[in-house]
């Protein structure tokens, strides 16, 4: 081979690379390791690398404005006898923090507590949400036992509590499994505003659940309390007290350890997301947080119906000067333009928004400890996969028809989980055969005690008529399994109430 044909061949080859990898969405995706080393604790190479130029780039903008006033606390510090106190302090709040970090965020939220005997949204889809997390608890303590067998230790059903927000947030906090709670924002149920149903909503709270199994042994205790200490510097920075904001302020070179936390919590998201979806609610998850970013959404396309939508309102390819060269460069703009933005502009221009926007949300997600729903729904749609008739289809790929196909699929992996829950601990509106529906109760003088745990109502009166009963009963009654597209990404068909 020639010195010319070999140096050709490595063009190619890297124009390759920089056409399959590099985007915004690969740079989140190193960001934030899928497999952590080390029992989750330690990111791949390429992540901490990636961490690592992060931190510097911003710590370094960081202490250029900050230096000459951060450099006065220091000097200050130096002449402050508790100064060695004052980080003691923080240490030792921090422990407790962590330590009561149930009991504090109940006090916090102003939370009340939930029962069983509790009913949400009974006038649109009504919910048992203990009964509703006691089945989820179930079906992940049986889809961990399959995955360490003699190992496996089951987690008791966690204490709920809820608090006021209007967005959907369901979190849990806790030192260990059995000292854990779920916090979930009555706004969560408000399922005419968000499009939630109970299958979506199971999703979302089985993910958190599978979170509170894996917190246990001293490598997530320890990235539990870098959680909390790295709260705490963060509020530090922002205190009113002078003194606080400078030890805040302080803390500015280990902005890396900072970043590092956050991108490992990351990885447990994903973590946690995998686990969902092998229990075979990985289609109504990838709904759920549709439903997070954009709750007003009432019908959603297949992935693939989208990306087609995409691709036929791009621009037109670039056929001016250096177009071989500058392909890799114009192809990865016309893929990431926005579909409703003008193409008539300057190519050039537009490559530069693009990457503004993107770099943006880049830097927000590393502060977070949740990943963008963008970056997590892409991980989704790799993972939720199925062996169909014309071959292993993935979200990302499939029509209207290989959904409905998947759903069945899937529901079939759940039912096997299901089958393994004690008959009496089995909340049907979640399972392989509920629709994540049941009929609205309006009439407030229909609410007899239902006893087979799909719904619980408190009987506004102690006789009912015969007739009353039947009605009751009827009404209760979860809609038919097919009666909504079962993904969840399609319009609401509801069913008329039975009268």
């Amino acid at each position: 081979m020639s010195a010319l044909a070999w140096f050709k061949e490595k063009i190619n080859w890297l124009r390759n690379q920089i056409y399959q990898k590099a985007s915004f969405l690969w740079l989140a995706e190193i960001s934030t390791s899928r497999a952590p080393r080390y029992f989750g604790m330690i990111p791949t190479l390429g992540t901490l690398f990636m961490l690592l130029l992060a931190s510097l780039s911003m710590a370094g903008t960081i202490w250029l404005g900050t230096a000459l006033w951060a450099g006065a606390f220091a000097k200050a510090a130096a002449f402050f006898p508790i100064l060695s106190e004052t980080v003691a302090w923080v240490l030792g709040s921090t422990l407790v923090t962590f330590w009561f970090s149930r009991d504090i965020n109940r006090a916090l939220f102003s939370t009340r507590d939930d029962r069983d005997i509790f009913v949400y949204s009974q006038k649109v889809n009504p919910t048992k949400l203990y009964q509703l997390v006691e089945h989820l608890t179930h079906e992940v303590n049986a889809h961990f036992a399959k995955i360490y067998g003699d190992k496996h230790k089951p987690i008791p059903v966690p204490s709920i509590f809820t608090h006021t927000l209007d967005e959907i947030d369901i979190t849990s906090f806790g030192r260990n499994p059995g000292k854990t709670s779920l916090f979930i924002s009555t706004g969560t149920f408000n399922y005419t505003k968000n499009n939630l149903n109970q299958r979506k909503l199971a999703a979302l709270i089985e993910k958190e659940l599978v979170k509170i199994y894996l917190n246990r042994g001293v490598y997530r205790t320890i990235v539990s309390m870098g959680t909390t200490l790295a709260n705490t510097l963060n509020m530090f920075s922002n205190s009113d007290v002078l003194l606080l904001r400078a030890i805040g302020i302080l803390t500015g070179p280990i902005q890396y350890a900072l970043l590092l936390e956050k991108s490992i919590n990351r990885s447990f998201e994903y973590e946690a997301a995998g686990h969902v979806i092998n229990c075979g609610r990985g289609l109504d998850l990838y709904a759920a947080l549709d439903c997070g970013v954009n709750p007003n959404l009432e019908t959603t396309p297949p992935y693939s119906e989208i990306k087609a939508n995409q691709t036929a309102r791009q621009r037109r390819p670039y056929n001016g000067m250096f177009s071989s060269v500058l392909k890799p460069l114009t192809d990865w703009v016309e893929r990431n333009e926005v579909a409703e933005y003008d193409k008539t502009g300057s190519l050039f221009l537009s490559f530069w928004d693009i990457c503004v926007g993107e770099f943006l949300f880049y830097i927000r997600e590393l502060y977070k400890p949740k990943p963008r729903a963008t970056n997590e729904k892409a991980e989704v749609r790799k993972a939720v996969k199925s062996q169909l008739a014309s071959g292993d289809v993935t979200l990302g790929v499939a029509t209207a028809e290989q959904l409905r196909q998947m759903d069945l699929d899937h529901r079939q992996k759940n039912e096997v989980l299901y089958r393994q829950i004690p008959q009496n601990n089995r909340y049907d509106v979640i399972g392989p055969n509920g629709s994540g529906y049941v009929s609205p109760i309006i009439d407030a003088q229909e609410r007899p005690i239902n006893q087979d745990r799909d719904v619980f109502f408190v009987p506004a009166r102690g006789v009912l008529t015969q007739r009353q009963a039947r009605r009751a009963q009827e009404r209760q009654a979860p809609l038919p399994a097919r009666q909504q597209k079962a993904h969840g990404m399609t319009l609401r068909k509801r069913a008329a109430s039975t009268h």
